[in-house]
């Protein structure tokens, strides 16, 4: 999926918000593959690629068991798609319930392939291999030096050519990236954000994202424990796991030499890149731009001028309007 200019998404979550009749204010959640906006009660997805199959994953994925906020709409803004969701507020006091999302990943796991008819999921280690490769071509020699690729590319390809040795297992429907900043604990329960990822493959792949932070981010391994008793399983020793692990690793390292250079992304770098090249294992954390932190780059201020972002009129589906369904704002 491209990255979405700046000027872009905020130019488009603010004529969504008017078209929407939304009086709240903007406030930026984060930025990766998609824009997400808080707007009062909704969130705003942006993306570059089509809304449609965002919505209807989260429609088919709520019939499976998985709980993840309701789809209230679908905009088009030039070449930008958004889908309009529930806000899920997440509970301060709470503990994260991570024995219920395994519940929720085993139900989750129970839908087949074909049961996503013709929406697209591509078999997640050979799509999320491509990324990276295209990643790692794109800043190679620029902020990643070419000497840390070469090691980096080295490794990509000794996942690539450990997984072709591991026994075929069966594919099953992922969420594909399940780490904690991805589950909202809610008055009603655990809720799963971000369906983005979605692809298939064997189901173990889906352990990976909580043992990744417990490998990397210092995550307590208590955190996964829970995660395996919900879902039945513990996976956490399985032969067939590791290339997966080592591939997202691999991926959430060139990821972060593809972003602005503040100050977190500059330490995160280096951590990242050196565990690699010098075998460093100080701890990964998180950078602004994925958490909504208030360095990273705001939607504040008059939105940029329309003749300059290109942007056209707001396309929408023929639905009740988004306060039509949630009531008016308190």
């Amino acid at each position: 999926m491209s990255r979405i200019g700046y000027r872009d998404h905020v130019g488009a979550a603010q004529m969504a918000a008017q078209q929407l009749q939304l009086p709240h204010a903007l406030r930026l959640i984060r930025v990766a593959n998609a824009a997400v906006y808080q707007c009062g009660p909704v969130a705003l997805r942006i993306t570059v690629e089509p809304s449609d199959r965002s919505a209807r994953l989260h429609r088919l994925l709520s019939l499976a068991g998985l709980a993840v906020p309701a789809v209230l709409d679908t905009l088009a803004v030039s070449d930008l798609h958004i889908t309009v969701l529930e806000w899920v507020d997440s509970d301060p006091c709470a503990t994260p319930d991570w024995f219920g999302a395994g519940r929720q990943v085993r139900a989750l796991h129970r839908l087949l392939p074909p049961d996503l008819g013709d929406i697209p999921a591509p078999l997640w280690f050979s799509s999320r291999l491509a990324k990276a490769r295209r990643r790692l071509a794109a800043v190679r020699g620029g902020s990643l030096a070419e000497a840390a690729a070469e090691v980096i590319e080295s490794h990509l390809n000794r996942a690539a050519a450990d997984q072709t040795r591991r026994p075929v297992q069966p594919s099953t429907v992922l969420h594909a990236d399940l780490h904690s900043g991805n589950l909202r604990q809610g008055s009603a329960g655990p809720r799963v954000l971000d369906l983005d990822s979605v692809s298939t493959g064997p189901a173990v792949w889906d352990h990976g994202p909580l043992l990744l932070e417990e490998r990397h981010f210092g995550t307590p391994r208590s955190t996964y424990d829970k995660f395996a008793e919900g879902y039945g399983a513990n996976l956490r020793d399985s032969w067939c796991l590791e290339p997966a692990l080592q591939l997202r690793a691999l991926a959430c390292t060139v990821w972060v030499h593809t972003l602005a250079p503040t100050v977190q992304v500059l330490e995160q770098r280096r951590t990242r890149t050196a565990y690699w090249t010098d075998a460093d294992t100080t701890p990964w954390s998180g950078v602004g731009q994925m958490t909504g932190d208030p360095s990273a780059p705001r939607a504040a201020g008059p939105a940029p001028d329309r003749s300059e972002r290109g942007l056209g009129a707001v396309e929408r589906t023929d639905r009740p309007s988004v306060l039509e369904v949630l009531g008016p704002p308190c």
